[in-house]
């Protein structure tokens, strides 16, 4: 039998090039070399205190160093245990595809479905034995893809062990792991020399990350990752624009030779004409002169040299998405503009990117505190390019708060939302319980009470009983309004289905009843509840419709979703029928509501939910 290996994590581990980044978007890989690491049991592990939720382990590995290369998560004897199960719903396993291995485990035991999570407790853990002694090659590890689960790939330690020896496969701040995000900042700062000018702030803050980019790569043990990452936070400050909108501002830039044409794209051509003024050297004429344009882009009739370029955004009162711009220049004066070689000067998209690149190495050196944790998200809400990058910096920003305390979220909220600030209020983007999204404090609250009483009527036309549920419920008990920090609508209705089967086919008679009358209507989806929006609103005002059943052989009790989408128990009585229903009031109109509308609400949200919570179950 070989001797175990001694683990050198400077020189046998490496992140596979497929790696996006290491801290755990959802739906991503994390993939580990081992190096024929021999073991007979693998432990993976958070650091610190979460909930450990993996969607998939799959692990590589050999008998002996000439066999076959094979999943040996998938053979017959290995078994998975979890430090602590949390109950997983119904409806989160009836569709899975079946699976086995230790690929799917839920309450420890390996039974083909995909979920599978630990209470939050201190460093809990998964550990797989196998039936026999392998040389461990690689892991990969997938991210839970679900919304309110405190996965942290950030905080993953994965250890092996033989007999008794225990040796290290992966950890957060390990050499190798700083060197491979390290090395894309350093791409993304050769980059970063074409955009000018670089003031004295930059150039130092350059120089410091070129220099610990050599240091990591010559001798990593001398960077002190405390006062590393700290520099790195403060290097985004001097990078990030405090803003990717351009309306109002002005940008300088200087020194730019050989210039026949200048163009600005990426900002919302409709509403915004910028305004161009060069001052520039003529070769020519042997002279300083300036001109102005009132265009996108300015056209010389041979190359200059650009002493100085300013690029001044007017002040439209009109709606504006954020949009990244980006300022080119080209010295070819009778090119058409797509036929021309630009060199770029300016992209607010590339600048966030390199800060969103710091804030990750800060993280992995080692720094959790607030500013960063912010830093991380922020790039990506000011940017907005794609639901999808908007959905991960979201989860990823969640799922790092679960068991922070008030104060850390707060501020991690507040730095976030700041991206935004200089949006118009309906437009402005807020980190909400669900998503990056407005909340319904900044938004037309007729519209939606209006929304309201559409929904409710075309029920009522059609028998149907329905309440308010929820956060919405709750801002009416509370205050009377709707919750400022909240970002959904949300009514029940009580349902004749007592299957899953029988629920699925009146939801979809519902949706075509919601079609038939005048509403948009979201697309069907594995979940039972959906969203209504009436067509005579120019702008969308969804409201969120979940079923209220019960068991045929329960006469006493409802089944209704509650906290992280579980189906939960509730006393008939608290529920009520149509002819209990309460009424309360929303914005100065009356709604149904249940029976016991304040026993509802603590069996919901806790004995404290008249005390607001921006991040209940967070």
């Amino acid at each position: 039998m070989l001797d175990s290996p001694q683990l050198d994590l400077d020189s046998c581990l490496k992140i596979f090039p497929n790696l996006r980044y290491i801290g755990g978007s959802v739906g991503h890989r994390l993939d580990i070399h081992a190096s024929c690491v021999q073991s007979q049991t693998i432990k993976i592990s958070l650091s610190g205190h979460g909930i450990l939720a993996l969607e998939q382990v799959v692990i590589y590995g050999r008998a002996h160093p000439e066999g076959e290369l094979r999943d040996i998560t998938k053979l017959e004897g290995c078994r998975v245990f979890q430090s602590t199960t949390r109950q997983v719903s119904h409806d989160a396993t009836q569709d899975s595809e079946a699976l086995y291995g230790a690929y799917n485990a839920i309450n420890g035991i390996v039974d083909g479905y995909n979920r599978s999570e630990t209470e939050a407790v201190d460093q809990p853990y998964w550990r797989i034995e196998f039936p026999e002694d392998y040389l461990i090659e690689t892991i990969h590890i997938t991210n839970f893809s679900s919304a309110g689960y405190a996965v942290r790939y950030s905080d993953i330690v994965i250890e092996s062990a033989y007999n008794d020896t225990v040796s290290m496969i992966y950890r957060r701040s390990a050499p190798h792991v700083l060197r491979a995000k390290l090395n894309s900042v350093y791409q993304s700062l050769s980059n970063f020399r074409k955009l000018k000018p670089l003031n004295t702030k930059q150039r130092q803050a350059q120089d410091f990350l070129e220099t610990s980019h050599r240091l990591l790569i010559e001798n990593p043990d001398c960077i002190d990752h405390v006062s590393f990452s700290e520099q790195l936070l403060n290097c985004i400050e001097v990078f990030l624009p405090r803003s990717l909108e351009p309306r109002g501002r002005s940008y300088q830039f200087r020194d730019i030779s050989d210039v026949s044409q200048i163009r600005i794209t990426g900002i919302n051509c409709d509403t915004i004409t910028p305004k161009i003024l060069a001052e520039y050297y003529d070769p020519v004429e042997q002279r300083l002169s300036s001109v102005e344009f009132e265009s996108k882009e300015a056209f010389f009739s041979h190359p200059r040299y650009i002493v100085s370029l300013s690029i001044y955004f007017g002040c439209e009162d009109s709606i504006y998405k954020a949009n990244c711009f980006r300022v080119e220049a080209s010295n070819e004066p009778h090119a058409s503009s797509a036929e021309c070689e630009w060199d770029l000067i300016y992209d607010n998209a590339h600048v966030a990117d390199l800060c969103k690149d710091l804030a990750w190495v800060a993280f992995l050196a080692g720094n959790e505190t607030a500013r960063c944790l912010g830093l991380i998200a922020k790039p990506a809400v000011m940017m907005r390019r794609s639901d999808k990058e908007l959905k991960e910096a979201y989860f990823w920003c969640r799922l790092n708060l679960h068991g922070k305390s008030s104060d850390v979220q707060s501020e991690v909220a507040s730095i976030v939302n700041s991206a935004t600030a200089y949006d118009t209020q309906s437009s402005r983007l807020r980190f909400g319980r669900h998503s990056f999204s407005t909340c319904l404090g900044d938004r037309n609250q007729a519209q939606y009470v209006a929304a309201i009483l559409d929904t409710f009527s075309c029920l009522e036309k059609n028998s149907i009983p329905a309440m308010l549920l929820y956060g919405t419920l709750l801002g009416a008990v509370r205050s009377g309004t709707f919750i400022k920090h909240d970002d959904d609508v949300d009514i029940g209705y009580l349902s004749q289905a007592f299957s899953h089967e029988q629920l699925v086919a009146e939801r979809e008679k519902l949706r075509e009843i919601f079609e038939s009358s005048n509403f948009r209507v979201s697309a069907a989806s594995s979940h039972l509840p959906f969203s209504v929006s009436p067509m005579n609103q120019e702008e969308p005002c969804w409201v969120e419709i979940f079923p209220v059943w019960s068991d045929k052989d329960d006469t006493h009790h409802y089944k209704i979703y509650m906290h992280t989408m579980n189906v939960h128990s509730v006393d008939k009585n608290i529920i009520g029928c149509a002819s209990t229903f309460q009424k309360v009031c929303l914005n100065g109109t009356a709604f149904p509501a249940p029976a016991q509308p304040e026993k509802f609400l603590e069996v919901r949200y806790g004995e404290n939910w008249r005390s607001p919570d921006p991040f209940f179950e967070i």
